[in-house]
């Protein structure tokens, strides 16, 4: 089986050329968010204070902002679909309850996974920061030389779409679900469709045992992910367990499997009173947008701001 990371990173191709594209850009200097998780849990929670406080339904671990970010692959100015895209991101903005890390997550086959057909796909904690803003700042373009090809051209990441989320224990499947309801754009366009992202879905989301090497006890590519003792005891043997404790998702390099579950969680109910939360959520993240009170989502685009008309038009080329 093939680690997430190797999953998310790969472009597809195979060429040479391309393979010493991605070297000559992980040689580059990159800048790097040296804050341990517990260090910027305190400005988390001041970023994050612009939402209303109140208590979260029993059965919900966590509520907060999402925004969906692609990047497309080197040389491109006109993503047309897939093939153009190089890696695709989800980046949550804990809300509720206040202190967890906003974290940026690569997403595997560069789209979320189809709720209907039940599609399993890997992803990986890339990065945690304080804001959203912190997190997007390694995301814009790059220019490098390569030996073969002269000088080359990473353009920044694109937004793709953004809206509130909930972590919730249960569903129809068990475990923990992260579902989702987009705000903007208002409806899905081309980009939306092609990124595998719905007005509304859910996931049963679940974290890899780092002790589990997988074939011949191969470990992962990259950095364990740093666990405490008590984050370790969670997986008691098992090879992954449900992010019930969203505190796995505030350490980079943690490991993820995203299983689509229901494409309407809000309409059906299946997270029963978190699905209310996130309805609420999603209202309350309208009418702030609407008055222009949403200070992280407004930094975010300007960090974006190439790809604004991505998100706004909905229907523009991905």
């Amino acid at each position: 089986d093939d680690t997430a990371k190797g999953q998310a990173g790969a472009t597809g191709s195979g060429k040479h050329e391309e393979q010493e594209e991605e070297q000559q850009q992980q040689q580059q200097p990159a800048k790097e968010t040296e804050d341990k998780p517990q260090d910027h849990k305190s400005k988390a929670a001041k970023a994050a204070g612009s939402s209303k406080t109140s208590a979260l339904p029993q059965n919900t671990v966590e509520q907060g902002r999402v925004f969906f970010l692609y990047k497309p692959t080197v040389q491109t100015e006109q993503v047309s679909g897939l093939r153009d895209v190089q890696r695709f991101f989800m980046l949550l903005q804990p809300q509720q309850p206040p202190g967890g890390s906003c974290r940026l997550i690569v997403i595997g086959k560069k789209k979320l996974p189809n709720p209907a057909k039940h599609e399993r796909y890997f992803g990986f904690v890339e990065a945690t920061a304080a804001t959203p803003k912190e997190l997007t700042e390694g995301l814009t373009a790059s220019t490098y030389e390569t030996k073969t090809r002269g000088q080359r051209k990473q353009g920044p990441a694109r937004a793709a779409g953004e809206g509130s989320y909930v972590i919730a224990k249960g569903g129809s499947k068990g475990g923990a679900h992260l579902a989702y309801e987009l705000e903007l754009p208002a409806e899905p366009g081309q980009a939306q469709q092609v990124l595998g992202i719905k007005q509304q879905g859910s996931f049963v989301l679940s974290a890899k045992n780092p002790d589990n090497k997988g074939r011949g006890g191969v470990p992962s590519a990259g950095p364990e992910p740093a666990y405490s003792e008590q984050q370790r005891e969670q997986f008691q043997g098992r090879a992954w367990v449900g992010v019930e404790d969203r505190s796995l998702l505030d350490v980079a390099g943690t490991e993820l499997l995203l299983v689509g579950a229901k494409d309407d969680p809000i309409d059906t109910g299946e997270l029963g009173a978190a699905s209310d939360a996130l309805q609420q959520a999603s209202a309350e993240g309208e009418r702030l947008q609407g008055q222009g009170q949403q200070q992280q989502e407004q930094q975010l685009q300007e960090a974006l701001e190439p790809a604004k008309a991505d998100v706004e038009g909905g229907d523009a080329p991905i």
